[in-house]
């Protein structure tokens, strides 16, 4: 009988130091940030570039959000190409860690007044292998739409003759730790302006604070606009 116990135990342990060994470690997609298209006029200051996710693991959603870039991409493409008089700013900024692959991008027609330009964000999530929305990233940073809304208007109200109006784009982007990086494009009325402005500011657990410049976008690494890359290489993502 104790033979027996004996045995029952020693297979009962033996199982779980067997399950324990053998647990499954967290997959993640093949999936990053290529620079895919650029186009730079030294002589307007036009500088276009834009970034694609690729990979091992790239589906039919990132292919249909490739799509939608390449589009966007080649609307502006075909307007300023052969524009001699006007210029425009399309600036990337990947940033990339285990889990996360972030595409931060920023848009300015120029001449222009008063303006950021426009933003937008892409993430996509290799654990999850999928695009992270608008309302996952606002779970995921504990607040509410409303709630980043009436703090933006707090605290662009404290600046001197400015008077906050309304949020216009929100971007993000998202570290290993799951920790959300709002870019408000936030739109104010600044006393005896002739028209409305809209800044950017970077909102990160609470706390507020304005870019020195448009393009100062924190963690984020702008890419050097000033050189031609080589379209085969894997873009300079940080992480």
């Amino acid at each position: 009988m104790k033979k027996i116990l004996l045995l029952v135990l020693c297979l009962v342990i033996t199982g779980c130091t067997s399950k324990n060994n053998t647990e499954e470690k967290e997959v993640y997609k093949d999936v990053y940030l290529d620079l895919t298209n650029q186009m730079i006029k030294e002589d307007t200051g036009t500088s276009m570039e834009m970034c694609q996710f690729v990979g091992e693991d790239v589906d039919d959603q990132i292919t249909s959000i490739n799509e939608q870039l390449q589009e966007f991409y080649d609307y502006y493409y075909e307007i300023y190409k052969d524009e001699d008089l006007y210029a425009i700013e399309l600036y990337n900024y990947p940033y990339t860690n285990e889990r996360y692959v972030n595409l931060v991008y920023t848009f300015l027609e120029i001449p222009n007044y008063a303006t950021d330009g426009n933003i937008s964000s892409l993430c996509y999530d290799k654990k999850e292998g999928k695009f992270i929305d608008d309302d996952e990233a606002f779970k995921l940073a504990d607040i509410t739409y409303e709630q980043l809304e009436e703090a933006m208007s707090e605290y662009v109200g404290k600046k001197e003759n400015y008077t906050g109006i309304e949020i216009r784009e929100i971007a993000y982007y998202i570290d290993e730790n799951s920790d959300v990086t709002f870019i408000v494009n936030y739109c104010s009325s600044i006393e005896g302006a002739i028209d409305e402005c809209t800044s950017f500011y970077i909102y990160h657990n609470g706390e507020i604070q304005d870019t020195e410049n448009r393009l100062d976008l924190m963690d984020l690494d702008l890419l050097d606009h000033t050189k031609t890359y080589d379209l085969a290489l894997r873009s300079e993502a940080k992480g």
